[in-house]
């Protein structure tokens, strides 16, 4: 614990904030602006974006893929995970349905579910 709280302690973390100029003189900031920036140096404040505020439609934005289905163990993982996804989103009330449907999972059903949940994820943000 010792070493990784020092090893810690050597990073460093950098926050870009843009100084935004006033619309009137681009050679000055906006000082209704400044109040974000002073804030950093004022009170140790990060500002961080919500994911609809970020200029990259695919930043914080994740991508559900599905590995090798043949492996057991993967497959064992990848089920418990998925019955968790469905009963949490709703998809049925019926656990026995979900473990049929899970218990006869191929590869293009596990790829095509999560398919869905990417676009599901997506009309959230």
């Amino acid at each position: 614990m010792i070493l990784a709280k020092s090893h810690l302690e050597e990073k460093k973390l950098y926050k870009f904030r843009c100084i935004q100029k006033d619309s009137a003189d681009a050679t000055k900031p906006d000082p209704n602006k400044l109040h974000y920036i002073e804030r950093i140096f004022s009170h140790n404040e990060l500002y961080f974006p919500s994911p609809v505020e970020l200029n990259d439609p695919l930043e914080c934005r994740p991508l559900f893929t599905v590995g090798d289905l043949s492996e057991h163990e993967y497959k064992e993982k990848y089920v418990t995970h998925a019955r968790k996804i469905m009963i949490e989103r709703g998809n049925t009330t019926d656990p026995d349905k979900i473990t049929a449907w899970l218990n006869n999972l191929t590869q293009k059903d596990a790829e095509e579910f999560a398919k869905a949940q990417n676009e599901a994820f997506r009309l959230k943000l």
